[in-house]
Order: C-alpha cells, then sequence, then structure tokens
C-alpha cells in the first residue's frame, strides 16, 4: 500500500522545484516527478512498525517544441 505523500509532481518552465497541483496550461509542464511511498503489510519479527520506502524518478521532456 502507498502513503497519502505518494503523488505526481509537475515540472513548469525552468523551476526546478515540482508543483503538487497541475498547472492551468499543460504547455508549460516541462516534466514529471513520481513520488510513491511505501510501506510493508506486515511488521517484521523485531521491528516495532511496518517497514516503509520512497521512491522517486523525475522524467524531463527534452523533445518539446517551445
Amino acid at each position: 500500500p502507498f502513503d497519502a505523500e505518494s503523488g505526481f509532481g509537475f515540472f513548469v518552465g525552468t523551476d526546478p522545484d515540482p508543483e503538487t497541483t497541475v498547472p492551468g496550461n499543460l504547455t508549460t509542464v516541462t516534466g514529471l516527478e513520481l513520488r510513491l511511498v511505501g510501506a510493508s503489510e506486515i511488521t517484521a519479527q523485531g521491528q516495532s512498525g511496518p517497514e516503509t520506502f520512497v521512491l522517486e524518478t523525475r522524467v524531463s521532456f527534452l523533445n518539446r517544441s517551445t
């Protein structure tokens, strides 16, 4: 299962920080970020809670026309 912090980010223009909301003008999107925050379904022996992990990947759109 994924945590509520999982989701998409949208890179707009030259800003290096992703926005969490979809931009009104999609032609300004220069890339996407996918953030998955997951947790194990069962607590492993000797652990106090489920193990968690964060997976982030970014995709830049290099072949877009301006």
